[in-house]
């Protein structure tokens, strides 16, 4: 039998749904108040702030119910984030403990919070809500979706990774993935202690980076095989010059003479005819710019032919990571993205 809810959970229940519902009408008074075209240029927030707060006083002063200091807190940032931010998205991001929002559709949120996937109950009021979001999300790094180009994939500043996909490729109405990059730092000494490698290896490993060995990290998703090669990369000696290119930054190296690139894509650029840059690139470029040390954060695709063709001219010692769950299975992925790389390069 289904244990019945406490009399406390109940009454916290209510006071959720009652929230809602005023944040509801709050909204669509709102709204009417501001006008339809109220949808204020990045960068000239605090005016419309002013005139949020001032219209929401107001509001709220019309309602039939009393709400505590706090709940008009929480009320003003919940209507903020509707009407200039981003909206059910907003407080997610903020919140640490997340890692990775997956909005399936406007009315089924999960999150990954702690390592545990969750249901969120607040979802989007309509499809119309999260375009106007995901708008909200790409419009200051000068980014667009639509029909005609339905797919998009971006680094944000504030330490997100973002994929969207909108109809008509998306058929159950926009869907949304958001992973946290970065996170916790650990030492190879941290990773001892972890129990995840044994201090034989440890000083291996230490011989391995400082002899200027190639380096070549394999592990499935999730793995650490990141958190690996972040640690490795900080025994190698403050005098070397560092070189590391990768698709998402992840890597923290705390050297000073480092120098660190990224790939970008073409798509939802503005520039018509923009070519973007790729990981090849940048690893072909790799000879002209005088390193000690080549870091390759994950190799992924036809780039692995670069990373082979660099190893094998013995130049400069290189570490690496590439998705796989064996050492057998490192090397054979690694042949098939070589091949689909450009052998005429």
């Amino acid at each position: 039998m289904r244990p019945r809810p406490s009399p406390d959970s109940e009454t916290d229940h209510r006071r959720k749904t009652s929230e809602l519902t005023i944040q509801q009408i709050v909204l669509r008074r709102l709204r009417d108040m501001l006008g339809p075209e109220f949808d204020p240029e990045p960068g000239k927030e605090a005016p419309a702030i002013a005139r949020i707060e001032q219209a929401l006083e107001t509001v709220i002063n019309e309602q039939p119910i009393h709400l505590s200091p706090s709940d008009r807190e929480r009320l003003r940032v919940e209507v903020i984030d509707e009407l200039l931010g981003l909206g059910r998205l907003a407080p997610l991001m903020r919140d640490d403990r997340i890692n990775n929002i997956y909005v399936y559709h406007p009315y089924y949120i999960m999150v990954e919070r702690q390592g545990r996937l969750e249901r969120e109950e607040a979802v989007f009021d309509s499809e119309t809500a999260l375009l106007r979001v995901i708008e909200r999300l790409l419009k200051p790094h000068g980014l667009y979706v639509d029909a005609a180009s339905p797919i998009i994939q971006t680094r944000l500043p504030d330490g997100w990774e973002a994929n969207i996909i909108v109809p008509p490729a998306a058929l159950h109405g926009p869907t949304l993935t958001l992973r946290r990059y970065g996170g916790p730092l650990h030492s190879l000494d941290d990773l001892v202690r972890f129990g995840t490698l044994s201090p034989a290896v440890l000083g291996f490993l230490r011989g391995a980076v400082i002899a200027g060995l190639n380096i070549l990290v394999s592990g499935g998703a999730r793995s650490g095989k990141t958190t690996l090669l972040n640690a490795l990369v900080g025994f190698i000696p403050s005098d070397v010059r560092i070189i590391v290119i990768e698709q998402t930054p992840e890597l923290h190296p705390s050297q000073e003479m480092l120098v660190r690139l990224v790939s970008s894509s073409a798509g939802g650029s503005r520039r018509p005819g923009a070519q973007g840059v790729t990981v090849s690139d940048l690893i072909g470029n790799l000879p002209h710019m005088n390193g000690e040390r080549f870091i390759v954060g994950d190799l992924r695709g036809p780039e692995a032919f670069d990373y082979l063709a660099s190893v094998n001219s013995g130049t400069r010692p290189m570490l690496a990571a590439v998705r796989a769950d064996h050492p057998r299975d490192a090397l054979q992925r690694l042949e098939l993205l070589a091949m689909m790389g450009n052998v005429e390069r």
